[in-house]
């Protein structure tokens, strides 16, 4: 036994309802769930069938804000659409002029 077992064992997965649906729909639903206010501060840029909706934000926002954000979104999703659903942040280049400049590069 893994001593990680007891930690997935009650992570729900997403629904029929969910995985039979094109990614355009699941797209249309988050939007449509999350409303316009969160829709201003973000965009949704992908949702997969195994439940990860991948979003980026419209404008910057401290590490701190962002991460109750997207746990509230998170909230509503899992709320009003399907318990399987997990909020991701997409993952952003390096956005340093000065590394650049010295020519480091930073592979993610």
């Amino acid at each position: 036994m893994n001593k990680f077992d007891d930690l997935y064992k009650d992570v729900p997965l997403p629904g029929k309802d969910w995985v039979l649906i094109s990614n355009a729909e699941r797209i249309a639903a988050v939007a449509n769930a999350i409303g316009s206010d969160a829709t201003n501060k973000l965009v949704v840029c992908r949702c997969e069938d195994n439940g990860y909706v991948y979003f980026e934000l419209s404008s910057p926002m401290s590490a701190a804000e962002r991460g109750i954000f997207l746990l509230d979104i998170e909230t509503v999703l899992k709320e009003r659409l399907d318990e399987g659903l997990t909020v991701w942040h997409m993952p952003q280049g390096d956005k340093s002029s000065l590394r650049r400049l010295r020519g480091v590069g930073i592979k993610s």
